[in-house]
């Protein structure tokens, strides 16, 4: 398109149809000229130019089809000269989703199934389902020590251009899902500690200490939805940081499943009170309780009279005086942190609550993970 002796600004629309991507326009100008373009609310302009130019904007919204572009003389002269030799059509981000599995020592061989998929409404397109069935957790880092993070996975990397396949497009509804399947996948989702997280970034990570803290560090957690076995995670795809910087062609998704323990510490100015009065520590609750291996049910039908202790969660500044999911209980001694301390099996513990008889579900570890009435 050539527009000559330009006197005033002069606007026309370009429809795209539901591609979407980045889209450039190029041309020439004689004069001081400025180029325009107004896509979805968002202006993007190249200011006063006069020569060779290319403008680069983002057509992210598949059912936002149209963009105005204006062509606004700075020196208004009939013999001016301005060429729109090109617009070209929306081109694809290409994408690298990683998906990272983040372990603690202490879950060596438990498994796990790991899940994400996109939804975008603007087309009616449900991605199809990425699955992780079943994965071993590891005892220590594969290739490199010095972390306390185990990675259990990292990748293999999903590539493809965004709207295809399981690559979200802009805005689109991304769900992470952390299952346990019955009867293989044997840890406990803890909905106070573990998370699922994400990060776009234009950033190459690799699996090493550094790299994976960078991630950890800048990855943004999720609110856990969805009871144990089946934990949902959902955020937005967001957009790549505008042209010219970088595109943002990573994404990281992790599943974070850390276990995070409080150490309880017992101040005293003798050794016996700080050895054997712990108990009495304000994060440290002692209950009564009725102990079974077997179910719930069971649990209930005993009478609670054996001496256990539950740590303490502050929760809108009020903290628990009985277990509750993401506290940690103690068959004896109070609220040891000590890693060789006595440890129940996986089980239920029936206790009273003010005249209400409840139960907590605990696993190997005697973190609480689920609890209801008897």
């Amino acid at each position: 398109m050539q527009f000559t002796g330009l006197l005033e600004a002069q606007t026309f629309i370009i429809d795209f149809g539901s591609t979407f991507g980045n889209v450039t326009v190029s041309g020439n100008a004689t004069v001081s000229t400025t180029i325009s373009v107004l896509y979805n609310g968002v202006a993007t302009t190249t200011g006063a130019i006069t020569g060779a130019f290319s403008l680069v904007f983002d057509k992210d919204v598949p059912s936002v089809t149209q963009a105005t572009i204006t062509i606004t003389p700075n020196a208004p002269s009939a013999g001016s000269v301005t060429i729109i030799n090109s617009i070209a059509c929306p081109i694809a981000d290409f994408i690298s989703i990683i998906p990272i599995v983040i372990t603690s020592a202490d879950d060596n061989g438990l498994t796990r199934s790991q899940e994400f998929q996109f939804n975008d409404n603007t087309v009616g397109y449900t991605s199809p389902l990425w699955e992780d069935f079943n994965l071993t957790f590891l005892l220590q880092n594969q290739g490199y020590s010095g972390s306390s993070n185990i990675v259990s996975r990292f990748g293999p990397q999903i590539n493809g251009y965004q709207g295809t396949g399981m690559i979200p497009m802009d805005g689109a509804d991304v769900y992470m899902h952390s299952r346990r399947i019955k009867p293989n996948d044997t840890f406990y989702y803890n909905l106070s500690t573990n998370k699922m997280r994400y990060w776009r970034t234009s950033g190459t990570y690799n699996n090493n200490a550094a790299d994976i803290a960078t991630i950890l560090t800048n990855s943004i957690p999720l609110t856990n939805t969805g009871p144990e076995p089946f934990v949902i995670g959902t955020f937005p795809m967001p957009p790549s940081t505008p042209p010219p910087a970088p595109a943002d062609q990573f994404l990281y998704l992790v599943w974070d499943y850390r276990e995070v323990n409080e150490i309880v510490l017992c101040v005293s100015p003798t050794i016996s009170e700080s050895c054997c009065e712990c108990f009495s520590a304000p994060n440290c609750v002692p209950f009564l309780g009725f102990y079974s291996s077997v179910d719930s049910a069971t649990a209930c039908l005993g009478t609670p009279v054996s001496t256990f202790y539950t740590s303490v969660i502050v929760t809108g500044g009020i903290p628990n005086t009985i277990p509750i999911v993401g506290t940690t209980v103690f068959p004896s001694s109070g609220c040891s942190s000590d890693p060789n301390r006595r440890f129940l099996q996986a089980g239920f513990i029936h206790f009273d609550d003010g005249g209400t008889d409840k139960w907590v579900q605990i696993d190997s570890n005697n973190i609480v993970i689920a609890s209801g009435n008897c």
